[in-house]
């Protein structure tokens, strides 16, 4: 079916389809979905697993391994990784194939299978528990701070903000972080215990058999029936203080307050403790948002909540909102809409220049209709506006013009040369419908592999393949039906002699071409030559170019991994952040610093969508700065890393600023993985070491950490089975004495508070009194000695254990101030290899980090990288109906290699994922050019010139327009390289220089390996 035809019969309908879908695109524009980045599928679940007390080697024996071989049994899982036994708990991460994505279904079979283990580990464990909510990010981060009042009372209020933000539209959930939870503690002597002759268990059954909450039964009057309900439950912590206690030495009573210190506190040591601008606070963290909900949109109901709640609440208490996406949306989007809206302009001028007002204006109109046609189409898609769309529309630019700039010229050639209007426009679309299908598919196949890639990176940037194909589609139509209906009504040119068309061609710029053109034909083997010396010298400049695999983000913060050594607890944590945070705040110390968030003891939640929150551990803090703007977060790091280093030597931070993409950039890792805990450690401290030789290393970071020291009580079981002991009324003797046992709850409200039995501070927080601790004999009634039942003995041992995929592996990871991540591996290269060089068998080492993660990326890319080039192949062999034509393509495609490496090196880009998207939409365009030249060429030979003539008279015919559509690509991308764009600065590099130097080669080379082909003689020219 001729579109053109269509067109133009048709031309009604086909203007009234146009305004429709004019209007559907300006108006959905005013509220379109919009993100700060590409979504991807979170494909990680965390499966926690408790036994408090137990030590990390028996953890990893008894929990941790029997949990991996049950996760392993699923064939959807491609990575069991930072699985960590560390006293008392097991935590093991689950990351599923990227080619899956119903996650729903994958979870359920997890938590089934963890159904199954369950029966497997030892009595007493307490889990496992699967979270598979790992993935949910938040977009708001709401801070409740409160000078004056409790933490009871400032939870109260988020409790209360937290059931308001719910009645938000658009809220699914929001969760709390930073609420110190409150316990009732007693408070025993061990000494005043045995003044009293009282043992903790008759203190417990006690208070647990007053404390009640039970039935009293109903009774029936024959009129009534009256519900019957005893008191006995405690109504306050006086209530508790004043229990009755029987002494059992005598007849005699006591009240509780006298044998034991009765106090209301907060959990203690503190958990999970958060604060904002160095003040205790409570994050709201909205943690997931309804999909279709535009966070532009969202967030200023969030923002208006937060106002009419500080209005509301008493003096002394300040709601603010710490993080909000929105404005990261905001920046990305106006960011690139404004290139965008910059593109647009420049290439419409560029087209007018060239072809004149009233041309350029045809011409002109589909670069704005096409990316309306394309808004509708990314509605209809579920498509968002986000980084990766909005910039792929400013790449997209350059590529679309080209078919409306071909059809124009066209037409206007026709007419020029006398045919009339209406059969200029058929014969047009006739003559280049085929063609320009054909290129635009072939440009939208080079884009195939980076759609189809089963790859978390291809999925980021799969959004662009889906544009590109939307809006080189859709110009493609436009190209063929609005262009040669606007040409019809619009162009009016009078017909040129045939004197005229060939003054034309004898302006200057067609002259040197037709002179180079000239002198390559006549000169082939040398022209071959110099080529292949400079795809020789582009080889060897490429292996200079600086390598980053994904660019770092231009975000105004950066993050602080806030580590003490392990073995510190948390008390002992937190007061070494609110040191180090009473120095960030100081508006003198730190002028660029506008607010901060602590974690304390664990990483928060999730408000960056490739960001992984760290696990809970009491020596471990995540801190987020955020400064005035992008500029300012280098001094403050450089500030933070100094103060730290010269004044906090205690602490190991690795302060890191934020990336884009799926995965953190310039991060090395060395993976060493061994059954031989000792041997992979050592290796470990080496690496370590290692890396500290290498000037400029920072973040240095092994995930074992360093040994600590454990306490171990061997029990006599002789001894302990003759005074009637076991070895579980040690333990809880042990617990109750230092961690605190629960006895029972005070109920205040909705609320319930525990209330735990422990030693008084004086002796819980001196191991000496650990040889004193009192231990009931239920069989003989009486207290013990810990020291008459057990030995005691100190033990260095791991803190934690990490396993990779059923193996213990020691991973050490380090970043470089001032090398990529594959430049810092080349510098520890020979140290690691002398490391490594005896490793004991079943031992192995590995990188990870940037270099495995762009290893992952390229390859998932090459999966699908032979089928989109085997369908280009058909796609042109049945254009041509000739092998010779795909191949002279083919053979010119590399060739942009010799514009693209100087580019790099010149303007200082890295070589990494974005710059091979470069090439694979330079690739496109050189098809898309080289496929339109041979075309031509052919027509030219059916009309029936000589070959020679055929060949001169087609490249000078499509001079023009293949300069104008390299032109507008070019300089439609100067946005993105002026000031350079974080993201696409590498891509628009590539295009560019390659481009420019490819687009030469295009209009030389394919005549030159056309002629070859064809043994075209050399002859006199008769062409203009």
């Amino acid at each position: 079916m001729n579109l053109t035809g269509f067109s133009l019969n048709n031309s009604r309908l086909v203007m009234l389809l146009v305004a429709l879908l004019t209007v559907a695109g300006l108006g959905m524009l005013t509220n379109f979905p919009s993100k700060e980045d590409a979504v991807v599928t979170i494909r990680d679940a965390v499966v926690t697993t408790y036994f408090p007390g137990m030590s990390p080697r028996r953890v990893e024996d008894l929990i941790t391994r029997k949990v991996e071989e049950y996760i392993r049994q699923m064939p959807e899982v491609e990575d069991i990784y930072d699985v960590k036994s560390a006293t008392g708990v097991s935590i093991v991460y689950v990351k599923v194939y990227d080619s899956f994505f119903d996650m729903d279904q994958i979870w359920t079979d997890l938590r089934n299978k963890m159904d199954d283990v369950r029966p497997e580990l030892p009595e007493g464990t307490i889990g496992p528990f699967v979270d598979d909510e790992f993935g949910d990010v938040s977009v708001v981060l709401v801070a409740l701070t409160a000078e004056g009042f409790t933490m009871a009372e400032m939870r109260d209020v988020a409790r209360d903000m937290q059931d308001d933000f719910y009645t938000i539209p658009g809220i699914r959930k929001v969760e709390l972080h930073g609420v110190q939870s409150e316990r009732v503690f007693l408070e025993i002597s061990n000494a005043r215990l045995a003044q009293w002759g009282l043992s903790p268990t008759e203190l417990a059954q006690t208070l647990m058999k007053q404390n009640i909450i039970l039935p009293g039964g109903s009774v029936d009057t024959g009129a009534v029936e009256l519900v019957v309900e005893p008191s006995g439950n405690f109504e306050s912590v006086e209530d508790i203080e004043n229990v009755v206690i029987r002494l059992p030495s005598s007849n005699q009573v006591a009240y509780l307050k006298d044998i034991a210190t009765v106090k209301r506190a907060y959990i203690d040591p503190p958990v999970a403790k958060v604060y904002y601008d160095g003040k205790p606070a409570i994050i709201l963290a909205v943690e997931q948002m309804e999909t279709g909900v535009n966070v532009l949109d969202f967030t200023p109901r969030v923002e208006k909540r937060v106002e009419e709640w500080q209005n509301q609440l008493p003096i002394g208490y300040q709601v603010d909102v710490a993080f909000y996406q929105a404005k990261y949306v905001a920046e990305s989007v106006n960011g690139v809409a404004m290139n965008l809206v910059q593109t647009l302009v420049t290439v419409l001028a560029v087209v007018m220049i060239f072809l004149g007002l009233r041309t350029g204006l045809i011409v002109g109109t589909i670069v704005p209709l096409t990316m309306i046609v394309t808004l509708v189409w990314m509605r209809v898609l579920g498509l968002e506006l986000h980084r990766i769309t909005l910039a792929t529309l400013i790449i997209s630019l350059g590529l679309l013009v080209d078919n409306g700039i071909v059809m124009a010229e066209e037409v206007g050639r026709r007419m020029l040369e006398g045919e009339e209007r209406r059969d200029a426009a058929i014969n047009a679309g006739k003559t280049l419908a085929l063609p320009l299908l054909t290129s635009t598919l072939t440009t939208i196949l080079a884009f195939v592999p980076l759609a189809m890639a089963p790859n978390v990176t291809g999925e980021y940037l799969s959004s662009m393949a889906t544009v590109i194909a939307i809006t080189l589609l859709t110009s493609w139509v436009l190209a063929n039906m609005v262009t040669p209906l606007n040409c019809y009504w619009f162009l009016k040119p009078k017909a040129l002699t045939e004197e005229e068309i060939q003054a034309q061609y004898q302006k200057p710029m067609y002259q040197i071409y037709k002179r180079i053109l000239t002198f390559a034909l006549n000169n082939r083997i040398v022209v071959l030559g110099v080529v292949a010396g400079l795809m020789f010298g582009a080889i060897t400049l490429m292996g200079v170019v600086r390598k980053q695999f994904m660019p770092d983000s231009e975000r105004d913060q950066y993050m602080i991994y806030f580590d003490i050594p392990a073995g510190y607890g948390s008390n002992a944590m937190d007061r070494t952040a609110v040191r180090f945070l009473e120095w960030l705040e100081d508006e003198e110390a730190n002028p660029e610093v506008t607010s901060s968030i602590a974690y304390v003891g664990y990483g928060g939640p999730r408000f960056f969508q490739t960001f992984g929150p760290r696990a809970p551990a009491a020596n471990i803090s995540f801190i987020l700065v955020t400064t005035k703007d992008f500029d300012s977060i280098f001094p403050s790091m450089d500030r933070t890393r100094d103060y730290l280093a010269q004044n906090m030597p205690e602490v190991y931070p690795r302060i890191k600023t934020f990336w884009l993409g799926a995965n953190e950039t310039g991060l090395i890792e060395v993976r060493i993985s061994g059954p031989d805990h000792d041997k992979i450690y050592e290796l470990g401290q080496q690496v370590e070491q290692a890396l500290r030789d290498i000037p400029g290393t920072d973040g240095i970071y092994s995930d074992w950490e360093n040994r600590v020291s454990k306490v171990f009580v061997d029990i006599d079981q002789p001894r302990a089975r003759r005074a009637g002991v076991t070895s579980e009324e040690i333990a809880n003797s042990l617990n109750a004495f230092f961690s605190g046992s629960p006895i029972t709850d005070y109920r205040e409200e909705d609320k319930a508070i525990p209330v735990m039995l422990r030693a008084i501070g004086a002796e819980r927080k001196t191991l000496d009194r650990l040889r004193t601790v009192q231990v009931y004999s239920s069989a003989r009634n009486e207290n013990l000695p810990l020291t008459q039942l057990a030995n005691l003995r100190t033990e260095v041992m791991y803190n934690q254990i990490f396993r990779r995929n059923l193996l213990p592996t020691v991973t050490v990871e380090a970043k470089h101030l001032w090398l990529q991540a594959a430049e810092l591996e080349e510098a520890l290269s020979p140290a690691l290899d002398k490391i490594m060089e005896d490793l004991p068998p079943r031992h192995f080492w590995e990188w990870g980090g940037e270099s495995e993660n762009s290893a992952k990326a390229q390859n998932a890319i090459k999966i699908f990288l032979p089928h989109a080039l085997g369908a280009m192949i058909l796609l042109m062999v049945w254009q041509f109906n000739s092998y010779a034509k795909p191949a002279i393509i083919f053979i010119t495609i590399p060739l942009v290699l010799i514009g693209a490496a100087p580019g790099l090196l010149l303007t200082g880009a890295f070589f990494g994922f974005m710059a091979i998207l470069g090439f694979l939409s330079l690739a496109g365009i050189i098809i898309n050019n080289a496929i339109v030249l041979l075309e031509s060429i052919q027509n030219e030979i059916d009309a029936g010139a000589k070959p020679y003539d055929a060949v001169l008279k087609a490249c000078l015919t499509r001079f023009k327009p293949v300069f104008m559509t390299t032109l507008t690509t070019i300089l439609g991308l100067i946005s993105l390289m002026i000031p350079p764009d974080p993201m696409f600065f590498a891509m628009a590099v590539v295009i560019s220089f390659g481009l420019a130097v490819g687009t030469l080669l295009t209009l030389v080379l394919v005549p030159v390996l056309f002629s070859l082909f064809f043994r075209v003689k050399v002859e006199e020219s008769v062409a203009p």
